[in-house]
């Protein structure tokens, strides 16, 4: 850049005007220089805002906040130039004026630390001009080809990371995707659904806060069935003395047993009495489905083998009928002794199928008479039941909500509702005292309905959550290095921001950190999600002691955010990239040129990509500018 006086006046100028003001209303503005009317409207009028009334606030913002945002937007643009007038107005910076090449055209922040570190030194002036000179080195220079430089500073460290996920679940400490993947699933996939969600926020200093926090963390950790269970005890037997083959039953008698209050205690929020009603109102009904479809499937698959066994004898009668068509007329006496015993051979598979399938059938109701004789006292329980008794029922659900709102307590209340939950519920009974264990016997046909129940159950266990906060599956209080010395945060695997809202008494709000893109870009806006955007991409290195210059991860997020909405470098967010030529050289060229074809799209040859696609000087380097050389000499 030339010197120019005039410039370099107009430059010092501007900066002793902006010195001026600040001096002038230093004790108006409280280091603040620059305020709008909307924050002239809040100081004249926050004051004396009442609230007696319930207003529905934005999450994360507070009731006295979110109603004076919403009077501003309700007043006349008259009254909101009227508040501008009154705000006080700092002259413009001089970079929203003059380009960074200039001499002495500095940053605010920067140029004052340089102003005031002058005035230690020997010779001031000559102190500045050698901070100038600097700046004026450390200047990108013109058409520099900055995101070249910003691709090899990433995508060359990256080659030395290996290492996918750091799993410290075992430590206490939460788990994070590091490596590859997480680089990828923040430059390249960009889905609103991260593999580790995380929030991270601050605790509020005070005594009294640690216990309203230790409780809170109880709150949000997710509870699993399994993690209160003790053991599973599974009892089978088979009723059918005194019944006719239909009535025939098969009984389960399913107790569970709890673990003691004292072992969760610290961890969970959850009371015997609350994995008791979980157990009563929802996994009964759950078992009674899951044995439904285990028992359908297998007779599915008798009825699939069954099938294909008629098939097969159906096939062989057909071609031993062809045989039998086919024998010599001389051979008559023969033919009569060998159709006798074709005849009789034709159903030997069928006839043997059968036979052996009788005979199962009564030793099988050997074994269930003897072992029914081993459970007399348990025969007394049984009750008769309909003959077919429906798969596909419906629950009674309001029964058990009536039942809980007007006799909580009531034992015969809360029994009754679980035989009513389903048809095949014959008994249940529970620890009234301790809420210890609980016992539920259920029926089902004898027909088909052999299973390992016991393996069934524990393998369904884990699917089933007792108590949880919407989005959070677990919660970790630690001590770490903050702004003044050690604090304790609170983070969650999971995020639900509207949840932690809600405890603004006890977590620093203002200090929300979210590992979540996407979510930063819905709740805060756009520019907070840019941040969060370096930010990951800086931790994502710093894992494998790589350092990455700050003004390319600033250049990137910039390029990955300035259309206003968070997208990736992938083929859904070059859609809506204005140059053809540059989407057919990222993914898909035949379905980009057919679209631009059929969209009469023009190409404007700006971009790098589609000026190398047609062979034209790119416009970076030496090819941004041009030389002229005088015609005379």
């Amino acid at each position: 850049m030339p010197h120019d006086e005039a410039v370099e006046h107009d430059i010092s100028k501007l900066e002793e005007k902006i010195r001026k003001w600040q001096k002038k209303n230093k004790h108006h503005v409280h280091g603040h220089v620059r305020r709008s009317g909307f924050l002239q409207f809040c100081e004249d009028v926050g004051n004396d805002l009442d609230l007696t009334e319930v207003i529905d606030s934005a999450p994360g913002r507070s009731d006295k906040d979110w109603h004076l945002t919403t009077m501003w937007k309700d007043l006349s643009d008259k009254q909101k130039r009227k508040y501008e007038k009154k705000s006080l107005r700092c002259p413009d910076p001089v970079l929203s004026k003059f380009l960074p090449y200039y001499p002495n055209a500095l940053p605010e922040k920067l140029g004052n630390i340089i102003r005031n570190f002058a005035k230690t030194t020997s010779n001031e002036s000559q102190f500045l001009k050698l901070m100038n000179m600097k700046l004026q080195q450390s200047v990108i220079d013109p058409g520099e080809a900055v995101g070249l430089l910003c691709a090899q500073s990433i995508g060359e460290p990256s080659t030395q990371m290996t290492l996918n996920t750091f799993h410290f679940a075992g430590r206490g400490e939460m788990n994070v995707t590091l490596g590859i993947p997480r680089l990828r699933e923040i430059l390249m996939v960009g889905s609103k659904t991260i593999k580790t969600p995380a929030l991270d926020l601050p605790v509020l200093p005070g005594n009294d806060n640690m216990a309203k926090v230790k409780q809170l963390q109880r709150r949000l950790t997710k509870v699993n069935l399994d993690e209160v269970i003790q053991s599973i005890q599974v009892c089978e037997w088979l009723a059918i003395k005194g019944r006719i083959r239909y009535q025939r039953r098969r009984v389960f008698r399913i107790r569970l047993n709890f673990l003691p209050r004292e072992c969760y205690k610290e961890r969970f929020i959850v009371v015997p009495n609350k994995i008791l009603k979980f157990v009563e109102k929802t996994y009964i009904k759950k078992v009674v489905q899951l044995i439904r479809a285990k028992i359908n499937a297998q007779n599915k698959l008798l009825s699939t083998g069954t099938q294909k066994q008629k098939y097969q004898s159906s096939a062989k009668e057909s071609e031993s009928s062809k045989a039998n068509t086919n024998m010599d007329d001389d051979d008559d006496d023969d033919d009569d002794d060998d159709d006798k015993d074709m005849d009789a051979d034709d159903g030997d598979d069928t006839a043997n199928n059968q036979k052996q399938k009788k005979k199962e059938e009564h030793e099988y109701e050997e074994d269930e008479n003897s072992r029914d004789s081993l459970d007399k006292d348990q025969e007394d329980e049984d009750v008769d039941m309909e003959d077919e008794i429906p798969e596909t029922e419906d629950i009674n659900e309001e029964l058990i909500e009536e039942y809980e709102e007007r006799e909580k307590d009531n034992p015969e209340s809360r029994i009754n509702a679980v035989l009513q939950c389903a048809p095949e519920v014959d008994h249940y009974r529970y620890d009234i005292k301790k809420k210890r264990w609980c016992e539920v016997t259920i029926s089902f046909p004898l027909q088909n309905s052999k299973i390992d129940l016991l393996a069934l159950l524990e393998s369904d266990l884990k699917k089933h959550v007792v108590h949880e906060v919407p989005g959070i599956s677990r919660c970790i209080l630690g001590e770490q290095d903050g702004p003044n010395g050690k604090e304790m945060h609170l983070k969650t695997e999971g995020i639900n921001m509207h949840e932690l809202y809600r405890n603004a008494d006890i977590l620093d709000i203002n200090r929300l950190y979210c590992n979540s893109i996407h979510d930063i870009a819905m709740t805060y806006g756009i520019e907070a999600a840019s941040r969060v955007i370096i930010k990951e991409v800086q931790a994502v290195f710093a894992a494998y002691g790589i350092e990455v210059d700050y003004r390319h991860l600033s250049l990137l997020a910039d390029y990955m955010t300035f259309e206003g909405s968070y997208k990736p470098f992938n083929r859904i967010a070059m859609e809506t990239n204005p140059s053809p030529l540059q989407r057919m050289s990222f993914e898909q060229t035949m379905k980009c040129l057919v679209d631009s074809t059929v969209q009469s799209r023009v190409d404007s040859l700006t971009s790098p990509s589609a000026q190398i696609v047609l062979g034209a000087n790119v416009t970076s380097g030496t090819g941004s500018l041009d030389l002229i050389t005088p015609l005379t000499f």
